[in-house]
């Protein structure tokens, strides 16, 4: 459960991260500021924050039935009437009295009170885990949007080169064709790919679209531009430890554990709340006022009289019967003890498939980005070599597609993978409740400092349209 440095640490943490917007907007558009936008963007977020503000009230209103009651009575009251007295005429009588009192009463022995102290602590707890999780969860969806964003975007890029490499190998097959160096399959070869290139490169552009689309919905602002992963950033965890280290740091720490550890410390003092009530209270009491009265309606002369006193009481209760009322009380408790007990054994064993998935995903995400990379070179040595070989006679143009496609695939599949990797990074980080904005911080600076431009392209687009056009035509 959450300590009481956490619980006051995090009203820090919600005016820290305003600051790093103000902070972060001088850095361009990278991940930083997107992530800043996103949390006074996110709806869940700001009212996991109002919700526990609203459970830091909780402690100071049971903490305050503890303390002294001190209170003030004033009364006036009016009698007027007509009395009769034996066989004397009627007489009117106006009587005034009042009544001043200053009253201080403290619970000496109030066990259902102290039981509802403990349980505000444990929902002030509940509710930071709650703002924790939502905190966490808005950080995974704009780290996810972002870095989508960035493989849309290097999708693009990629899909735009290669086509302008199918359109130079058609063009060439062409001019070969026309001077009888290359048959007429070389050209229809070369046309094929080039439409296909044209297709995927459309097809970019809407997912580069829609992911823009998303991380606007989530910041509430139009990106400009992606900074993207830098070549030479470190491998995320590599200096991960080991996996049952993970694991048991999940199980403890993990906010969803920590908010069912706090269901289930609720439950707990509610069983303890009804047990209380039915044991004996104690109150002390300590009253001076004064009363005064210009006389009474009950004597046939008015006797004014005015009189100070000074009251001590002590005040036991125990309640012995209430008809049944707490035996259902305790039976509901006893129930809602056993259903947080099973959410907060759910949340654990959740965590821990949550880790060991992400875990997992890491270590096959870094070591597909190793084989890609490795792959990357072999694929461009492959390219240029069948551009040679074309040239010399010794490949065909079909050779040379293929190896245009292969290349611009792997540069697209490395990509994913360390977007992936990263990804997973931030899971297994959010899995074990260490998901904290330094953790961004540490993600932005794996990001290159210049960001590329992510605005559409209208020409290509146009030309793509029109080429598409053309083609149907013909």
């Amino acid at each position: 459960m959450f300590s009481l440095k956490q619980i006051r640490s995090s009203r820090r943490w919600i005016g820290a991260s305003m600051g790093w917007m103000l902070v972060a907007s001088a850095w361009g558009q990278n991940l930083q500021v997107f992530h800043d936008a996103a949390l006074s963007n996110d709806a869940q977020w700001r009212a996991a924050g109002h919700a526990l503000e609203a459970a830091r009230q909780r402690p100071g209103q049971a903490r305050a039935a503890l303390l002294p009651q001190l209170s003030y009575v004033a009364t006036r009251h009016d009698q007027r009437g007509t009395l009769y007295f034996a066989d004397e005429a009627p007489t009117e009588k106006d009587v005034e009295a009042r009544t001043r009192a200053l009253q201080l009463t403290q619970g000496i022995i109030r066990p259902e009170q102290w039981m509802a102290l403990r349980q505000a602590n444990a929902q002030e707890a509940h509710a930071l885990a709650q703002f924790e999780v939502a905190r966490q969860q808005a950080t995974v969806r704009i780290v996810q949007a972002y870095l989508d964003a960035w493989v849309a975007q290097e999708s693009v890029r990629l899909v735009r080169s290669q086509l302008k490499a199918f359109e130079a190998q058609l063009e060439l097959a062409q001019r070969n064709f026309k001077v009888g160096a290359t048959t007429i399959t070389d050209v229809h070869e070369a046309q094929a790919k080039r439409d296909l290139g044209l297709a995927q490169s459309i097809a970019a552009e809407n997912e580069l679209q829609a992911r823009l689309t998303e991380l606007e919905r989530l910041t509430g602002r139009v990106p400009d531009a992606i900074h993207g992963l830098r070549e030479d950033a470190p491998p995320p965890g590599s200096d991960a430890a080991a996996l049952a280290d993970w694991v048991e740091r999940a199980r403890q720490l993990q906010p969803e554990v920590l908010m069912a550890q706090a269901g289930l410390g609720i439950a707990e003092t509610e069983q303890a709340r009804y047990r209380a009530a039915l044991l004996p209270t104690l109150d002390l009491t300590l009253k001076k006022g004064t009363d005064q009265s210009t006389g009474s309606v009950t004597a046939p002369t008015d006797v004014p009289y005015r009189n100070r006193t000074t009251q001590a009481l002590l005040t036991l209760n125990w309640p012995i019967f209430e008809g049944g009322r707490s035996y259902y009380q305790m039976r509901e408790a006893a129930a809602s003890l056993d259903r947080a007990q099973a959410e907060l054994d759910g949340a654990q064993s959740t965590a821990t498939s949550t880790v060991r998935q992400s875990y997992m995903g890491l270590r096959s995400s870094s070591a597909q980005v190793k084989a890609l990379m490795s792959a990357r070179v072999s694929s461009l040595n492959a390219l240029e070599a069948s551009r040679v070989g074309y040239r010399i006679g010794t490949r065909i143009n079909l050779d040379v597609l293929n190896a245009e496609s292969q290349h611009v695939t792997v540069q697209r599949d490395l990509a994913k993978a360390r977007a992936d990797a990263v990804m997973h990074w931030v899971r297994l980080q959010a899995a074990t409740g260490e998901l904290s904005p330094e953790v961004v911080t540490q993600i932005n600076d794996w990001l290159a400092p210049e960001g590329q431009a992510v605005a559409m392209d209208p020409a290509f687009s146009t030309a793509a349209s029109t080429a598409m056009n053309q083609e149907k035509i013909q």
